[in-house]
C-alpha cells in the first residue's frame, strides 16, 4: 500500500467586508423624528401664544414652558448636537420676549429676545433640512443683531469677505449669512448707547462678546466656530 504524498488542498480565504461607516444621518434619525414632532406642537403653541392679548399669556407660556423642557430632553448624537441647542434656544428666546411683553417691557429688549429667537430658530429648520438630505455643511451660521431705542442707526459690519460694510438701519436689525470656520464677527453700532444693545449668533447660539464702548460707537465681536 503507497501513501500519497501529502498534497492537500489551500483552505478557502474568507474576506469580511468592512462594516460602513455610519453618516450623521442615520446617526440623527431617531433623534429628527422626535425633533420634528416637538416643534409641530411647538409652532402650534406659539400661533395660540401669538394671537393671545397681554392679560391672557399665563397659560400659553406655560405651555411654551412644557414644550420647551420636552425639547431639553431630546437625546441628539454630538454630530447634531448644534440642532438640538438650537431648538431648545429659540424656545427660550421666544418665552423670555412673551414674558417681556405680558409684563410690559416693550422696547430693544424684548425685541432683542424675539430677534434671538428668529435666527435660532432659522439655524434649527436649515440644519434639520440638510441633516435630512444628508448634506451638513462645515460653514457657520452667523447672524448679527442690534437693537435700540431709537429708531435709526449707522451699522457697521464684518461681511463674509472680512469687508466692512456700512447701512443706516432700522431699529431693531439682523443679519445672517454663511461664514467660514474661525471667522472674526464684528458688529459696530454708531451713536448713544441708552437702550442699545448687540449679538452675535453662530450655529444658532448666542457668542460670547467683547464688547468696547469707543465714544461715538459701541462694538461687539466674536470668534465663529462650530466647536
Amino acid at each position: 500500500m503507497i501513501a500519497a504524498a501529502g498534497c492537500s488542498a489551500e483552505e478557502p480565504t474568507v474576506t469580511i467586508a468592512p462594516s460602513p461607516t455610519p453618516t450623521c444621518f442615520d446617526l440623527s434619525e431617531d433623534f429628527m423624528e422626535a425633533a420634528e414632532s416637538v416643534f409641530e406642537k411647538w409652532d402650534d403653541a406659539i400661533a395660540l401664544a401669538s394671537n393671545t392679548s397681554r392679560g391672557d399669556l399665563s397659560g400659553p407660556i406655560a405651555s411654551l414652558q412644557e414644550i420647551k423642557r420636552e425639547a431639553g430632553d431630546l437625546d441628539a448624537p454630538a454630530c447634531s448636537e448644534n440642532v438640538g441647542e438650537s431648538l431648545v434656544t429659540l424656545m427660550e428666546s421666544f418665552i423670555e420676549g412673551f414674558l417681556s411683553f405680558m409684563a410690559d417691557e416693550e422696547g430693544p429688549l424684548e425685541d432683542m429676545h424675539f430677534l434671538i429667537a428668529d435666527a435660532a430658530q432659522e439655524y434649527f429648520i436649515k440644519s434639520l433640512a440638510e441633516l435630512t438630505l444628508n448634506s451638513m455643511s462645515d460653514d457657520i451660521f452667523l447672524t448679527y443683531i442690534a437693537t435700540a431705542s431709537s429708531q435709526r442707526k449707522i451699522i457697521k459690519y464684518r461681511d463674509v469677505n472680512g469687508d466692512f460694510i456700512e447701512e443706516k438701519a432700522d431699529m431693531s436689525w439682523s443679519k445672517s449669512f454663511l461664514v467660514p470656520a474661525d471667522f472674526q464677527a464684528t458688529i459696530e453700532k454708531q451713536g448713544s448707547f441708552t437702550g442699545s444693545a448687540c449679538a452675535i449668533m453662530i450655529n444658532g447660539q448666542i457668542a460670547e462678546l467683547i464688547i468696547t464702548e469707543t465714544g461715538v460707537a459701541i462694538v461687539c465681536e466674536a470668534s465663529a466656530s462650530s466647536n
